[in-house]
């Protein structure tokens, strides 16, 4: 009979690893985890570069060798060349007027700005005593994120007396 092993969500396992330390401990765990997460987007960043300049030399040499695509340790690899296309905000309005233009007014889709529209719902929220009307609960998904700023300190200040936070919002 096996032994079944219990998989701890990523809370559990920060509970299971800070337990007994106190909370200025965590955040320095926090800062330490943090500065690790940046040293392997470094890394990763460093990756990437190595491999699209890896790619773009063996597509080079697929082309200039003449080869339609070869196989490597089972894997295919054919060159291909991508046709990537953006509007920039300032010709936004010309490329869409364009496109309707010239019968491709289907492509066309209104979108909404993530951030404005976000700040626009806090707004709604704020004006509302902090609570979500139900009608944007009723046609969006609306959700909070817990983070925490956390920044270089430059200045070693405590806290002025009597200063306010902001209310926490409730979705409710």
């Amino acid at each position: 009979m096996k032994k079944t092993e219990s998989v701890l969500t990523p809370r559990e396992a920060a509970l299971a690893a800070t337990a007994g330390m106190s909370l200025t401990e965590k955040a320095a765990e926090l800062l330490k985890i943090r500065d690790k997460v940046a040293r392997a987007e470094a890394r990763l960043k460093a990756l990437k570069a190595d491999e699209d300049a890896r790619e773009a030399l063996i597509f080079e040499q697929i082309v200039a060798e003449g080869f339609q695509n070869i196989t490597v340790a089972g894997y295919r690899i054919t060159p291909e060349i991508k046709t990537i296309v953006s509007i920039t905000e300032e010709k936004r309005e010309a490329a869409i007027a364009a496109l309707r233009a010239h019968g491709a007014g289907s492509l066309v889709i209104e979108s909404v700005i993530k951030r404005d529209f976000n700040g626009w719902v806090r707004e709604v929220i704020d004006a509302n005593g902090g609570d979500c009307p139900q009608w944007i609960r009723d046609t969006m998904s609306v959700y909070e994120k817990q983070s925490l700023s956390i920044r270089k300190n430059t200045v070693k200040k405590s806290p002025a007396k009597g200063s306010k936070t902001k209310k926490a919002r409730s979705l409710k």
